[in-house]
């Protein structure tokens, strides 16, 4: 055996030993786990970061705790709706829940229960955000955006789409192959651009923007502002999980395929930043001459005024920026386009919606206003809770326990159809120092206690209160929760409506 061969049997030797460790400690945890809550296997993969992300599709594996497919089959079968796995390196204690009691305490208590700054930090492109920060520094950032989501704002976003929704129909009429399909998540994802980009920061354009998107900007000059977002949005998992020394060995030597990606990420988010810097200027500029003009763009204005003040560096306006961006964006687009495939399913649905449009907008009267769409547009806006609540933007999220606490989930029998829970009964979990939990969006979202035996069903009247049933608001969660709640979770909603209308 030559010298090299020698090494690498050592290494071999030696990371299967750690191997073999690192499972026996988690074998042990999981069997003491199992003593105060039903589950029991081990996950190879910890349940927060990136590696999850990619593994996610085919890890961990189908019918065993933290399946991401499962749905809620997986707690059915354990009869429980807190689950117990180890998370073998580090030996780790992990709870997968789909209780609305144990949700709501994980969401409110943030001292508690905590987000793993450190699986964020991929999302710190620029600097620290709103989304990936926490503790004091979370808390700085949210204050400074929060008051640019009032109802003054959401008027303004409800008039944009509808202005910006009109020219891409008229786009749509005026295409000359009327018979080719429509990438809808494509589309959708402009709208959106469009919308947020004026609403938030006064970038407003026009549908046309689009129309030169796939083209290279000339020799010399910066492609166009909502080139560069949509390019570096759909570039984003390139950006954040290319490791530093990948991309520095990708952009020194020609690497076929990897090589003309990064550089047109690179590009893409140069640009973005170029074109969030003009902005910045312009807003100081605004300062600077005593504010005597109105800025439509709350958001903008906020974050500028606190970088003033030096509430906030430039980098992390940036990185709030480029955070609003995303989160606004893709998830918007694609609840609204899951909306669409799903009403082509249930007419019946769509001649509701429709009914609801026509008493608020009759034929030859005026459109209606943001105020209209607050009183009159319940079944519509249900329908995209709906659609939210079986295709959560985030199936699940997870936090980090900083002291010893205990948690409430419950043991539950299923009917022998297994649509409704005949009998549940609370117990109380002991939760250790260090210990994961993760919310499961997706399973709490189709939990037969909440929601009903029709609790997989599409069906908007799950959001509609009556004299006999209130919606169950702590099983909700496709904005999250507790002071962590979506800032802009009334945004969406008058720009899908204000899409209906239209």
């Amino acid at each position: 055996m030559s010298p090299l061969q020698s090494v690498l049997a050592f290494l071999a030797f030696l990371g299967a030993g750690n191997a073999l460790k690192a499972w026996y400690l988690a074998h042990r945890v999981e069997q003491t786990l199992k003593t105060t809550c039903p589950g029991g296997n081990k996950i190879w993969i910890f349940p927060l970061g990136a590696l999850q992300l990619l593994a996610g599709p085919f890890y961990p594996f189908r019918g065993t705790v933290g399946d991401y497919f499962g749905k809620f089959t997986v707690y059915a079968k354990y009869g429980s709706t807190c689950l117990s796995c180890a998370s073998v390196w580090g030996a780790r204690p992990t709870y997968f829940i789909t209780d609305a009691e144990a949700a709501k305490k994980i969401c409110s208590d943030r001292h508690t229960f905590i987000k793993d700054v450190a699986s964020y930090e991929m999302l710190n492109i620029y600097g620290p955000n709103v989304v990936s920060a926490e503790g004091a520094v979370w808390k700085r950032h949210r204050m400074i955006a929060n008051s640019a989501f009032n109802e003054a704002n959401n008027a303004l976003v409800w008039k944009e789409s509808m202005r910006i929704i009109e020219e891409w129909f008229s786009d749509i009429d005026s295409r000359k192959d009327p018979e080719k399909p429509i990438d809808l998540s494509a589309e959708l994802s402009q709208l959106t651009l469009l919308v947020i980009s004026s609403t938030g920061f006064g970038r407003h354009g026009s549908w046309k923007a689009f129309e030169h998107i796939d083209e290279p900007p000339p020799p010399g000059e910066v492609m166009d502002f909502h080139s560069a977002v949509t390019k570096a949005m759909s570039r984003l998992l390139y950006k954040v999980l290319t490791p530093k020394i990948v991309d520095t060995i990708a952009t020194t030597f020609y690497i076929p395929f990897l090589t003309p990606l990064l550089k047109e990420t690179k590009a893409a988010y140069d640009a973005l930043q170029y074109h969030m810097l003009d902005v910045v200027a312009e807003a100081r500029a605004w300062v600077a001459d005593g504010k005597k003009t109105e800025i439509n763009a709350a958001l903008l204005k906020n974050l500028v005024e606190a970088n003033s003040e030096e509430a906030i560096t430039d980098d992390e306006f940036l990185s709030n920026t480029l955070a609003f961006l995303l989160a606004g964006q893709e998830t918007t687009a694609h609840t609204t386009s899951f909306t669409l495939s799903i009403l082509a399913l249930y007419p019946e649905v769509q001649d509701r919606i429709l009914e609801e449009v026509n008493k608020a907008w009759p034929r030859n009267g005026p459109p209606p206003t943001y105020k209209d769409y607050l009183t009159k547009f319940e079944y519509t806006t249900a329908t995209f809770m709906e659609t939210l609540r079986l295709l959560p933007a985030v199936p699940r999220f997870g936090k980090l326990v900083q002291k010893d606490t205990v948690m409430t989930g419950h043991k539950f029998q299923l009917s022998p159809d297994g649509k409704t829970v005949d009998h549940a009964e609370p117990f109380t979990i002991p939760i250790e120092k260090g210990t994961v939990v993760m919310v499961d969006v997706t399973g709490l979202h189709i939990n037969p206690m909440y929601w009903g035996p029709d609790a997989e069903k599409f069906k908007p009247q799950h959001f509609i209160d009556t004299d006999t049933y209130r919606w169950p608001r702590d099983a909700f969660y496709g904005f999250s929760g507790g002071p962590r709640t979506c800032l802009g979770q009334r945004s969406p909603r008058p720009r899908r409506s204000a899409f209906w209308l239209t």
